[in-house]
């Protein structure tokens, strides 16, 4: 602030938040947050003119949560941070992206940003009040491995054999298939199918974990 010049004596008292005076003279040592007040008494005309201290507490820092490691996958290309802040309604936040990590445009100063490459985030908390600041990271990496799956040899149809046997290859187990043939589904969750017409049949194979799939054909003749 500016500074005025005063011929006239002045006393110097602080006060706490209910108006009790804890010290006297220009300093005055505080143990507790909160705010303070200066009043300033001119000796002979009594005029008394006050100003404000807020002491902030160093303590306090932002009770911070980046999120569980996750990962990307074909189910989810992208996804939303759930990181939570748990002390302080007044705090700014500021995400810093590495090892190549994308989030989505103004994602970095949100709490709760999208993220659309893989990577690691770093996510700074500043409480606004006690200006202290906490770190956390999360790492986001990428699942979109495909299953395996061959469809096997086909079959031919004759009049002898007027049903034909598919029989595909696909890992043991946390994947769910589906045939194909003509656009139609058919055999949800079975490798082995039978078939009665001619054509080319479709087998798709769906991570169950991560969503990706993969499809392989088989060739059905007629004699």
């Amino acid at each position: 602030g500016s500074q005025s010049v005063n011929t006239r004596p002045v006393q110097y008292s602080w006060l706490d938040s209910l108006g009790n005076q804890i010290a006297q003279g220009t300093k005055a040592t505080v143990s507790n947050a909160g705010v303070y007040y200066l009043r300033v008494k001119e000796d002979g005309s009594g005029c008394t003119t006050l100003d404000t201290v807020r002491v902030l507490s160093p303590t306090r820092y932002p009770r911070l949560n980046a999120g569980k490691d996750t990962s990307l996958t074909c189910a989810n290309p992208q996804l939303k941070l759930m990181s939570t802040i748990g002390n302080t309604q007044k705090y700014k936040v500021q995400w810093t992206a590495f090892d190549g990590g994308t989030l989505q445009p103004g994602g970095d100063t949100i709490l709760q940003p999208i993220v659309t490459k893989q990577g690691r985030f770093v996510l700074r908390a500043e409480d606004l009040e006690s200006q202290c600041v906490s770190l956390d990271t999360i790492l986001v990496a990428e699942d979109k491995v495909a299953p395996t799956i061959d469809a096997g040899l086909g079959d031919t149809l004759s009049c002898r054999e007027p049903i034909g046997t598919l029989v595909a290859v696909a890992p043991a187990s946390g994947i769910s298939s589906v045939w194909t043939l003509d656009g139609k589904n058919f055999g949800a969750d079975s490798l082995s199918v039978k078939a009665a017409a001619a054509g080319t049949y479709y087998v798709k194979a769906t991570n169950t974990r991560n969503g990706c799939s993969a499809t392989d054909a088989a060739r059905v003749s007629s004699i």
